[in-house]
């Protein structure tokens, strides 16, 4: 479970991922972050922040492409001689 404490300071509610990933990185000692050249903590969020706003970017494609697939399927089905009718599931024994 996440702290709903940073450095000390009780905050309400559950907090935002971008403060748990900002917590996260200042706190990570730099012994774990070795894969990588060394970067200062700033620089780091920075990147962090790049990278998530990319990554956004591609789930609204992704968002965008799923409802239109939808809207698609959808208007097929209110098109077509097929009538859709939800069965009750059979009786259990």
């Amino acid at each position: 479970m996440f702290s709903n404490q940073i450095n000390g300071s009780p905050k309400r509610g559950v907090l935002a991922p971008i403060q748990l990933l900002e917590h996260s990185l200042l706190n990570t000692p730099k012994e774990q972050s070795s894969f990588q050249q060394p970067v200062e903590p700033m620089e780091e969020l920075k990147q962090t922040r790049q990278e998530l706003k990319e990554i956004k970017q591609k789930l609204d494609v992704a968002t965008d492409t799923i409802a239109s697939t939808h809207r698609a399927v959808m208007n097929l089905i209110e098109n077509s001689n097929v009538k859709l009718t939800l069965q009750p599931p059979p009786p259990s024994s």
